[in-house]
């Protein structure tokens, strides 16, 4: 079994409609990663949604009477409470009378235990549903209701709902868990507070063994082509190609870059299948070219999550988690400013402006200013990967967004960067 990790990530929690406006709930500022280019400040966890399986409601998880089962359906409905390297962590509850959960922090050998969804709140979240503002029917829940519910979260004297010193989340005073009955479905109006997750079209990771097995295949075929002058990486750490006549390529195809993500992960190492992919940025790693694969798999204008994270390593065969090996991800360190602000060695980016009246401009400017904001971030393990799969998205998206054309190529190289 491999060996565990440990980390500290975050979660996303997302309230529907009030009236004609999407309320989304307060999060840190480290949790949620902005559209448009600048993603998360922190770790970046989310909310992943099964879009081929019909699990019903969530109310039936897997396990029942005293089996201390992992509880298959939250892994994949929710945002669950995880240790370091993304593992379930597993809880206990019981009830006093109708409503009334009660969380068993020393569970017996027989108590059945499950998986455990969580919520971000804070108490001005609650006041979405005072009386003054909130109208019965917007809600599968009345408003009293989701006051109650909201409160009772919150109320840390009286229930004690927070994770476990063994969580991602053990010290966030804003992470609480979610009230289980004794079959393990959440508490009836507690329900709407639970965080579901959207992998995009990471969806395809569950396409059959031969689909990637085929982008594998493209992918080994390209890299070992004879005319090939050098292997290098792009600005967001994607496979760069040049070849022997000075054109390149970018291995910019997700579902090419999911399967070079799975083999660098299952090998632990830059070179598969008699083939080797240049390690991004200085002193990169494995681990460094897998999350810039990861990145370049997911939406641009999407979100690298560990709730997402961990289940694509279960569908790719990664995890095995019936073994309860998940992968380890201990001793990953990430710092925003480290990877594109080396000392004394900004890293630099080109790009378009294509302006209202059918002119454009290249501009070169340096990637933490132009494509973050000058914002820093950094973490460990886990939470540090998935970061550093948000940041190559986003400076995907950046490019994506902002193209250089095929005749601005050799200009890159000259033109002064921008202050």
């Amino acid at each position: 079994m491999r060996e565990k990790a440990a980390f500290k990530p975050q979660i996303v929690f997302q309230l529907l409609l009030l009236a004609t406006v999407a309320i989304v709930m307060a999060l840190p500022t480290w949790a949620y990663a902005q559209r448009g280019g600048v993603p998360n400040s922190g770790n970046g966890l989310g909310s992943v949604k099964i879009v081929d399986e019909n699990p019903g409601n969530g109310n039936d998880n897997g396990n029942s009477g005293n089996s201390p089962g992992k509880g298959e359906l939250y892994g994949d409905l929710y945002v669950i409470d995880r240790d370091p390297d993304g593992v379930p962590l597993l809880y206990s509850w019981s009830s006093i009378g109708y409503n009334t959960p009660v969380l068993n922090r020393t569970p017996l050998p027989d108590d059945a235990v499950f998986e455990q969804p969580i919520t971000v709140l804070d108490v001005a979240d609650c006041g979405l549903f005072d009386e003054s503002v909130c109208v019965d029917g917007l809600y599968p829940f009345t408003c009293k209701e989701l006051s109650n519910a909201c409160l009772n979260i919150i109320d840390i004297v009286k229930n004690d709902w927070l994770p476990s010193e063994d969580s991602l989340y053990a010290g966030w005073s804003d992470v609480y868990l979610l009230p289980l009955d004794s079959e393990g479905a959440i508490f009836e109006e507690y329900q709407f507070f639970a965080s579901e997750v959207d992998l995009g079209r990471l969806s395809f990771s569950r396409s059959p063994d031969r689909v990637l097995d085929r982008a594998l295949g493209e992918v080994i075929d390209l890299l070992s082509q004879p005319d090939i002058d050098s292997i290098e990486t792009d600005p967001a750490g994607r496979v760069f190609i040049t070849k022997a006549d000075g054109s390149t390529k970018i291995i910019d195809s997700p579902l090419e870059n999911l399967a070079i993500y799975r083999q660098v992960l299952l090998n632990q190492s830059l070179t598969f299948s008699g083939v080797t992919v240049a390690a991004p940025f200085e002193d990169g790693t494995y681990f460094d070219a897998a999350a810039s694969m990861l990145g370049a798999a997911i939406d641009k204008d999407g979100q690298a999550t560990v709730d997402g994270t961990v289940f694509i390593n279960t569908v790719l065969g990664i995890n095995l988690p019936v073994e309860e090996d998940y992968f380890p991800y201990a001793g990953f360190t990430y710092d925003r400013e480290v990877r594109y602000a080396a000392e004394n060695d900004e890293k630099t980016i080109c790009y378009g402006e294509y302006l209202p009246d059918g002119t454009a401009k290249l501009h070169k400017g340096k990637v933490m200013d132009v494509v973050f904001g000058n914002q820093g971030a950094s973490g460990t393990n886990i939470s540090g990967f998935v970061m550093a799969a948000d940041d190559a998205r986003a400076v995907i998206l950046f490019m994506h967004t902002y193209p250089v054309a095929d005749e601005w190529l050799d200009q890159c190289e000259t033109i002064d960067v921008e202050q």
